[in-house]
């Protein structure tokens, strides 16, 4: 989730390069390689979302707190009654059962 986030902001990074180059002759052959890039990230969030689909409702709840809703661990152990070192055991076995049926299903890494 995290590369998909960064990749989304390269993607960005990479629009305003080729919106200013394309007066310069550059924006052309961005443009052509921009709907496969678009297709192929809403591919992956589609995998993502349906991997999530797959976890304990308690692992898709944390990640849900981390990676979408930019929670601290503070604050996620907050809204979850818990402690933070149960925070951070519970997002590392998330993240771990998110890869693995990420690898199975998709071949994704």
């Amino acid at each position: 989730m995290r590369r998909a986030r960064t990749a989304g902001a390269q993607e960005e990074y990479d629009d305003a390069l080729d919106h200013a180059g394309e007066g310069a002759g550059h924006g052309h052959s961005a443009a052509l390689a921009e709907p496969s890039r678009i297709v192929a990230s809403e591919e992956a969030r589609a995998k993502v979302r349906a991997a999530m689909d797959e976890l304990k409702p308690e692992h898709r709840q944390i990640l849900v707190l981390r990676e979408y809703e930019d929670l601290s661990y503070e604050e996620i152990a907050a809204v979850l009654e818990i402690k933070i070192g149960t925070v951070m055991s519970r997002l590392f076995a998330a993240r771990m059962r998110l890869r693995e049926v990420l690898e199975t299903r998709y071949g994704m890494r």
